[in-house]
């Protein structure tokens, strides 16, 4: 098994441990009041409570989410009028990675086998 990284990997990683970005990304929550900006306009409060994740890392309740995708607008990516605060589950549910529970189901390997 490789354990390479792709290209594209790469500059994902190396784009997303940039100071500038670090630094922008800092700017746009504070700029949105450390609150998800999908979930008040619901009429929700989402805000970053600074839990912790079972590794001891900070987990990430809000993301600052590129609102014209970074790939396809490599240009727009430090540009703030192209950048909002958002929860993880907002963001999940937007990139259509959200299922409920937060995982997706693992298909039955054993449903096809004859049941006695």
């Amino acid at each position: 098994m490789s354990s390479e990284v792709t290209p594209e990997e790469q500059e994902r990683r190396d784009f997303y441990n940039n100071k500038k970005w670090r630094w922008t990304r800092e700017r746009i929550k504070k700029r949105d009041n450390y609150e998800c900006q999908w979930c008040k306009e619901k009429g929700r409060v989402t805000i970053d409570t600074g839990a912790l994740n079972r590794n001891g890392r900070k987990r990430n309740a809000l993301i600052v989410h590129h609102i014209k995708e970074r790939l396809d607008h490599p240009e727009l990516a430090l540009d703030d009028d192209n950048l909002v605060t958002v929860c993880f589950e907002c963001h999940e549910r937007h990139h259509e990675r959200w299922t409920e529970n937060n995982y997706k189901r693992r298909e039955n390997k054993w449903s096809a086998d004859e049941v006695w």
